[in-house]
């Protein structure tokens, strides 16, 4: 639906889907203040926040947000569109579940830029954002975000390794959304992936990779990297035949081959238990997760049944 409203003797034309700071400021509020069993320091916290951010933007582009009734958020108009994306995942947030798939239509139609880049964003930034700008678990809101997405993209499941290397060269020169902490190995994003490549190529006694192509991408696409909020969906990795000490080889060698500094063997081990299932439980305390660091880093594991590629370090 589209709507005029006069501002500085000018008429401006929005949708009513389009992204206004006036009403998110308004629809985040009433949402955080809406949710039962999370006490007000918590609440005011997180609304302030959001306060914080649109006050900076109100900043660096003069705006008055007391006596302005429209401030618009469109892609076009920002210097990095990841601005754009994180408003929408917090209007998202606060949209009810049967209005979501209409409200990412009209943004997906409206975008100015690659239609494939919209639906990567949401799948690999929005959906990440979705939780971390909530204290309680939203699930049912990123599982529908996500088969909304299935449900327009154009993935191609890579089938032969021409596919395959095409697929890593483009994920990795992909940009990294800033809120992600990024670990810096000397090994490149690209060879990263080509290093864990057995997590998908290995086949293990059931004739099954230990992992699926998409969710090996979904993991490494930003190399050795983490976004600050819990990852709530674990990746089970299958393990017929195959020993964790396999995996502490691989993360050992890795470590030892590439590392630049002394907190780099707990970077890839965190990274590798925040991902998967069988390693999450060595983030269950701080005492488990030394005595792992101790058996992997002890005497060098025994290596796995699985190649581990000869990469250079740079």
């Amino acid at each position: 639906m589209e709507e005029q409203v006069n501002h500085n003797n000018t008429t401006i034309c929005f949708h009513i889907n389009d992204i206004n700071l006036k009403n998110l400021h308004r629809d985040y509020f009433n949402y955080i203040d809406g949710i039962a069993n999370i006490d007000n320091q918590t609440k005011e916290f997180r609304k302030a926040q959001l306060q914080t951010l649109i006050s900076f933007h109100c900043q660096s582009n003069n705006i008055s947000f007391d006596e302005t009734t429209l401030i618009l958020i469109r892609p076009e108009n920002l210097p990095n569109p990841n601005q754009y994306f994180f408003y929408l995942a917090i209007s998202l947030v606060c949209k009810p579940m049967y209005a979501i798939e209409d409200y990412l239509n009209y943004h997906f139609s409206s975008y100015p830029y690659d239609p494939q880049d919209f639906l990567e964003r949401i799948k690999h930034f929005v959906i990440d954002y979705t939780q971390s700008i909530t204290p309680i678990d939203n699930y049912p809101l990123r599982e529908k975000i996500m088969n909304w997405v299935y449900s327009l993209s154009s993935y191609k499941q890579p089938t032969d390794a021409n596919d395959i290397e095409e697929l890593f060269i483009k994920e990795a020169a992909k940009e990294i959304p800033i809120d992600y902490d990024v670990t810096n190995f000397r090994i490149s994003r690209l060879n990263i992936m080509k290093f864990f490549s057995f997590l998908y190529e290995f086949k293990t006694k059931n004739g099954e990779p230990m992992m699926t192509i998409e969710d090996f991408v979904e993991v490494f696409r930003y190399g050795i990297a983490l976004l600050p909020n819990p990852k709530k969906e674990l990746i089970k990795l299958n393990m017929e035949g195959v020993f964790i000490g396999n995996i502490n080889s691989a993360i050992y060698e890795f470590y030892s081959r590439y590392e630049r500094g002394t907190f780099q063997k707990q970077a890839i081990m965190k990274f590798m238990a925040y991902h998967f299932e069988q390693l999450h439980k060595y983030n269950a305390s701080e005492l488990a997760f030394i005595n792992w660091g101790k058996n992997i880093g002890s005497s060098k594991p025994k290596k796995g049944n699985f190649k581990l590629p000869d990469i250079p370090a740079q």
